[in-house]
């Protein structure tokens, strides 16, 4: 296949390749190994680099090099797994470039038309659709089998892409393949006849690395709650730990912190077609009555025009003595007048249009740090944002939701109204009630509509602020588009986005501000003293003037704009802070407003340009690593929040709990991994609280229940385990919602290994008559009834709760579980005895029970207190009842269930 072209060097000592076919220009090579080597001991050590080499970088055996004459450089232009395929590119060469190349008397010119022909045809390629077939090769589709038999997973675990590596055990390297997939990090080691297999869920990851050990070069070192592991690869490093930064970070906002933003349905857009262009523009267009044939005429013209580059060379500004424009680019004087910033803008809209046809070029950038005109501040903004789109789309959707919200009270309104008047209370605009009443409603509107946010402070600040220059529905979108994507998670209860942020900060203080990293070995109280800034977007900090070129700037580069102010206020105080004494000393001098004057100063030494270099792709990639680490702080949080929940109803030990916990929640991501399941959040309209009004957060459904039932229960039935397991999940699903919480089996398990015998002959009593043994339903009341009574049940255990008769029928369903539970004991035949002998006496019981009834309520029946009398006159039942230790059905379910094996 023709591949983009990449310089190689032809002489090495080697001698890798071996040269099949040549002329002027070009050389049809193959890699010494395959084929015709002629060398047998150079071809093993080829072979054996081949095998030690990444797998991306591992080269094709055929390739095609393009190489002039007297020069030092050349060039692979095409590349094969067959010497059949290469071939035929050279047929193609030989036929209609090689007869053309003559004509050229400089031959570096006959190599740039060679390398614009090459790139011409992968053009082609990609438009032909011939790209999309190469996205799934053969060897791709070889490696993926092999993956699929090695690890045994189920086909909807997607493998991303694989790597040759290295795992390392202490000193001792590891060779084998790396396997990167949706949910998981697999690694398969196959050496000596020595077998080696790890599955880690990304779900376990708390920290991404890239560390050096001793010689060797960096590794990736990935960290779980239990240990650590380290990769190497001989090649793509960098590749590897971005590819595993985002995989880790998309699982783990899959997995983990799937409270976020519920979209309104009536916001889905009907027919629509994206067009990105190059210039990294988007346009969206909806409601197409002949959508597809749009697309098809787009594509076919897309393939039949040949693309020629047109610069747009916009007129540089003309250098202003009153003007200084700071390396951040959003920093003015105040001697500019407003008339001169009018004029320039209006130029730009004659030369590259206005909206959101508007070209972006280097022109806008220094027309922002001029500082955007008054009258066109709004306007800019909406377009920069690109909120005016979701104005246009929805043009009634802002009337429609006041009119849904109007007179609706709730959490979020009663902070709206306490805040309301905080919000920019110096400026005229909100010291009366029409801007009150504006702000009111633009916040109680974003609150409706996304009620998993509802309000949060700051909104107000920067809502107020957007009020001041946009229209009321204009100023509700801008909004909108601020908390959903240009600042994604800051403004919900974990505000997880604000803190991912601000471990970004911390990083960037360590590569960019070394000397006050040094001085102030402890980062973290400069980064949460920035939070403000974050939240605000400097409004709250920043003089109004200043504000407002900040937000300028946020709206036309984003949140790159926020963290190079935010490198550049530390950096101008570095001298003071690198001589606190304490974290209170630090942050009055963050707070100090003199401090903050220095970017309005126009000062050029303030903002050097050595902040510029902090680009978008770098930042998302370190918020890709730090998610990772804030959202597993979030857990472990989460995690002691249960079991403190927990661990005063029960009696297993704190590590028996926090072990069933990781099962528990390994089983609830079962059904995200692989099923069509949904995480508590979003599973039922309100998902399952415990003791204490505490929301849990993970639940199992009744499959999943039955895994857990069967990993962990002391009471094995055999073929009967299901529909014991079945009855038990039917027991605890209270409310009827089809879920089970982690305090629900918990209290079951409790129960099964640290109650008294009594106690578990009751449940066992229980999961034989309603609800256990059917599907009934209970009214509310009778559902929190049953639940107030079983939360109090260590507080009420001298006190008999009636259980209802037992019917024959169900009776009979009692002794077969019986059965079931001893058959293949040692002692079999005796205890096989001893439930004939309960069964015939509370038989007669019940037949005795039944002749005394009157007439009308003749019906076989026995009372929990004579099956357990019953039960107790056979002394034989006690040892088997009585439950073996938890941790052994605990290790057996951890080695069973857990993703994360030992390398042997």
């Amino acid at each position: 296949m023709w591949i983009t072209p990449e310089e190689v060097a032809l002489k090495n000592a080697l001698k890798l390749w071996v040269t099949d076919r040549s002329n002027d220009y070009f050389l049809l090579q193959h890699r010494r190994g395959h084929g015709d080597t002629g060398g047998k001991i150079t071809g093993l050590l080829v072979g054996a680099l081949d095998t030690v080499l990444d797998s991306n970088a591992r080269v094709a055996p055929f390739r095609i090099v393009l190489h002039v004459p007297g020069s030092q450089v050349s060039w692979v232009i095409a590349s094969g797994a067959t010497v059949e395929e290469v071939q035929r590119h050279w047929r193609w060469l030989d036929q209609n470039l090689l007869p053309y190349m003559a004509v050229f008397e400089n031959k570096e010119d006959a190599a740039s038309f060679v390398l614009g022909k090459v790139k011409g045809l992968i053009a082609e390629e990609v438009l032909g659709g011939q790209a999309a077939r190469e996205d799934d090769p053969a060897r791709f589709r070889e490696d993926l089998a092999r993956f699929e038999q090695r690890f045994g997973l189920p086909q909807r675990e997607k493998l991303v892409t694989h790597y040759s590596c290295c795992c390392w055990k202490g000193r001792v390297p590891r060779q084998g393949s790396l396997y990167l997939t949706t949910n998981h990090i697999a690694f398969y080691s196959f050496l000596l006849g020595k077998e080696v297999k790890l599955l880690v869920p990304w779900a376990e990851v708390t920290r991404l690395e890239r560390v050096s050990v001793g010689l060797l070069t960096d590794v990736i070192r990935v960290h779980t709650r239990r240990k650590q592991r380290d990769f190497s690869m001989f090649l793509n490093v960098d590749e590897v730990m971005m590819v595993m930064c985002q995989l880790a970070d998309i699982a783990l906002r899959r997995l983990l912190d799937s409270g976020g933003l519920t979209l309104d349905q009536s916001l889905a857009l009907p027919n629509p077609v994206i067009i990105s262009v190059r210039c990294k523009r988007a346009f969206q267009l909806i409601e197409l009555l002949h959508r597809d044939e749009l697309v098809e005429k787009v594509r076919h013209r897309l393939r039949d025009l040949h693309w020629k580059q047109n610069l747009i060379s916009g007129h540089d500004l003309r250098k202003k003595s009153s003007v200084l424009l700071s390396a951040l680019g959003c920093f003015c004087l105040l001697q500019n007048t407003e008339h001169v910033r009018e004029r320039l803008w209006d130029e730009h809209f004659t030369e590259f249009g206005r909206g959101v046809h508007m070209f972006r070029t280097d022109k806008i950038r220094k027309l922002v740090a001029l500082g955007i005109p008054e009258s066109l501040r709004g306007e800019l903004w909406l377009n920069f944002s690109d909120a005016c789109s979701s104005l246009a789309a929805h043009p009634s959707y802002y009337t429609d939701l006041l009119e849904r919200c109007r007179g609706e009270s709730s959490i979020a309104t009663e902070e709206i109204e306490r805040d309301l008047h905080r919000s920019l209370p110096e400026h005229p605009a909100f010291q009366s009630e029409t801007g009150i009443s504006a702000l009111r409603r633009v916040l109680t509107a974003y609150a409706f509509r996304n009620p998993a946010i509802g309000y949060c402070q700051s909104m107000n600040i920067l809502a107020s602020v957007m009020l001041l220059y946009t229209k009321e529905e204009e100023a509700f979108w801008l909004l909108v588009t601020v908390c959903e994507r240009m600042l994604p998670d800051y403004f919900n209860r974990r505000v997880i986005g604000a803190q991912v942020d601000q471990s970004v900060f911390e990083e960037l203080i360590r590569e960019r501000l070394p000397e006050l990293s040094e001085r102030v070995p402890d980062l973290s109280p400069l980064a949460s003293a920035s939070l403000t800034w974050f939240l605000t977007l400097f409004v709250s900090v920043l003089p109004f003037r200043s504000a407002l070129c900040v937000l300028d700037c946020f709206f036309y580069h984003g949140i790159r704009a926020i963290f190079q102010i935010s490198l550049a206020v530390l950096d101008a105080n570095t001298a003071e802070l690198s001589s606190c004494s304490d974290d209170g000393h630090a942050l009055m001098i963050l707070t100090r407003s003199r401090n903050m004057h220095v970017f309005s100063s126009g000062d050029a030494s303030v903002c050097p340009q050595k902040f510029s270099a902090v680009s978008v792709k770098h930042v998302e990639m370190l918020r890709s690593r730090q998610r990772v680490q804030v959202l597993q702080a979030h857990e472990d949080s989460t995690k002691d929040n249960a079991l403190r929940l927990v661990t005063p109803d029960v009696s297993l030990s704190p590590g028996d709990l926090s072990e069933l916990y990781d099962l528990f929640k390994t089983e609830h991501f079962i059904s995200l991994y692989w099923g069509d399941g949904v995480s508590s959040s979003s599973a039922s309209p309100a998902p399952p609280a415990a003791a204490g009004g505490c929301v849990e957060r993970y639940v199992v459904d009744r499959a999943q229940f039955k895994s857990l039932y069967e990993l962990l229960t002391p009471w094995s039935c055999g073929t009967h385990t299901d529909t014991v397991a079945q009855r038990a999940f039917t027991l605890l699903d209270q409310d009827r919602d089809g879920l089970v919480t982690f305090s629900q089996f918990t209290h079951m398990l409790d129960l099964l290994y640290c109650e008294e015998l009594n106690e578990k002959i009751r449940l066992l009593y229980r999961l034989h008559i309603p609800p256990g043994s059917e599907n009934t339903r209970k009214s509310y009341e009778e559902q929190l009834q049953q639940m107030l009574q079983d939360l109090s049940r260590e507080k009420q255990k001298d006190e008999e709760k009636p259980l209802p008769l037992m019917k024959q029928h169900q009776f009979i369903q009692f002794c077969k579980t019986l059965y079931s539970m001893f058959q293949g004991d040692p002692g079999e035949a005796e205890l096989f005895q001893a439930i004939g002998m309960v069964t015939s006496l509370v038989l007669q019981i019940g037949e005795a029970r039944q002749s005394g009834q009157s007439q009308g309520e003749e019906q076989w029946s026995v009372s929990f207190e004579q099956v357990l009398a019953s039960l107790l006159t056979e002394q034989v039942f006690h040892p088997h009842l009585l439950s073996e230790d938890l941790q052994t059905h605990k290790t057996e379910a951890l080695d069973t269930h857990t993703h994360t094996h030992v390398l042997l």
